[in-house]
């Protein structure tokens, strides 16, 4: 249900940032957006460890919670509950199956993943790169406080046929993380909003859970 009600609300927000891709350019050079974006975002700004969650939500009161961490050891992903470890091997990672509360156990027919295989089955953070899709559109908007940090905020609006949207991304000032996007999308009398927010975020202290 969860996969489901993401599908749907972003496969409305995509379609109309088709439209938005053909869109003027943002506001003077001060004012433009001034960070990279893209699936491997993390990766490029945090160099050492760190544990970030994110809240997914629309506009119903439904919600999931999405964590990432990496360390030294290795890579925990949990994923509304559906949690993963990937720990190094040597310059590769072998995967466990498992929970926090219970421990986690190594899947023995799988060979070691590489690096970049492991960052491809973190799904997640492909939905990070949606917000270059109106990179050169957004403009500054002020600034706002996302889990504790300090951010730039952005903001990007389309009428289009009846239909508008307002796209909304905050950028932690610190690392260039993006700490939260928001579509809010109207057409036919219809309304759908879809917010990724980060809940939490550590750069130190950072641990990953118990595995056999």
């Amino acid at each position: 249900m969860k996969r489901k009600i993401l599908a749907v609300a972003l496969t409305l927000a995509l379609t109309l940032s088709l439209v938005a891709c053909g869109g003027g350019g943002g506001g003077g050079d001060n004012d433009k957006f001034e960070y990279g974006n893209g699936a491997d975002y993390i990766a490029n700004n945090l160099k050492g460890d760190y544990s970030i969650t994110y809240r997914v939500s629309t506009s119903g009161e439904d919600y999931f919670d999405v964590t990432a961490a990496r360390t030294s050891a290795g890579y925990h992903y949990n994923y509304a509950g559906i949690e993963v470890l990937y720990i190094k091997n040597g310059n590769k990672y072998d995967k466990y199956f498992g929970s926090s509360s219970d421990g986690f156990t190594k899947v023995d027919w799988l060979e070691p993943l590489t690096e970049e295989q492991v960052k491809s089955e973190l799904s997640f953070l492909n939905w990070m790169s949606y917000y270059g899709n109106y990179s050169s559109d957004l403009k500054k908007d002020g600034s706002e406080t996302v889990a504790g940090r300090s951010c730039n905020r952005y903001k990007y609006s389309l009428s289009y046929f009846g239909a508008s949207l307002q796209y909304i991304v905050c950028i932690d000032k610190a690392t260039g993380i993006c700490m939260k996007w928001t579509y809010n999308v109207a057409s036919g009398g219809e309304q759908s909003s879809l917010k990724f927010e980060c809940t939490e975020f550590k750069t130190s202290g950072v641990k990953l859970p118990a595995y056999n």
